[in-house]
């Protein structure tokens, strides 16, 4: 066990500072107890642990409806990482995007979190690309085309109607940690959401 700790720190200690605000901030819940306590250790020693600290306890401990609830009107109340307005509240929504090449299919679905205007705009472009590079693989590429024009297509209608999806509190549960660590700064979580 000791060898085991001694190792750990070694390797935290060769990690880059971005490496260990990664893991910090985003994998500390599968971390074992010796190793958080080593992970804060290096932090602490590298000056880095100022709002990471709130951000590794939000992780380790389970989140209350009032935490997501904040979390999530954090969220939608940020400008909009696309165009950069205030107007209206961000919102988040799955894209499905297929495109095939004769012999493979790539299906991919995409979350995206933005205003409702540059979310219907990514969505009219993941349908325009889907019905153009989409089938070209048959019989997959044809199955998947109709599956994600499909997705997008209900989504649509969704985005239209404004109903609520739970897709921003997912998020919100997933990433609980780097917006606690955020939280007071903008310009990271617009990074944050937009690299979702």
């Amino acid at each position: 066990m000791m060898f085991d700790i001694a190792d750990l720190e070694k390797n935290y200690a060769s990690f880059s500072d971005e490496k260990l605000i990664q893991l910090a901030t985003k994998e500390v819940a599968n971390l074992r107890p010796e190793a958080v306590e080593i992970l804060q250790k290096e932090l602490r020693m590298r000056g880095l642990s100022k709002n990471i600290s709130e951000g590794i306890s939000v992780q380790l401990n389970p989140l209350t409806e009032e935490q997501i609830h904040f979390y999530i009107d954090l969220i939608e109340n940020l400008p909009c990482p696309i165009c950069n307005s205030n107007l209206q509240h961000l919102d988040a929504i799955q894209i499905s995007e297929v495109v095939s090449f004769f012999v493979i299919t790539n299906h991919t679905q995409t979350l995206k979190i933005a205003c409702p205007v540059c979310l219907d705009k990514a969505l009219d472009r993941a349908t325009i690309k889907t019905l153009l590079l989409g089938w070209w693989h048959l019989p997959g590429g044809l199955i998947q085309t109709i599956k994600g024009l499909d997705l997008n297509a209900k989504t649509k209608k969704t985005l239209i109607s404004k109903q609520k999806n739970n897709l921003l509190q997912e998020f919100v549960a997933q990433n609980a940690g780097i917006i606690e660590t955020y939280k007071n700064d903008k310009s990271k979580l617009l990074n944050i959401i937009f690299n979702a």
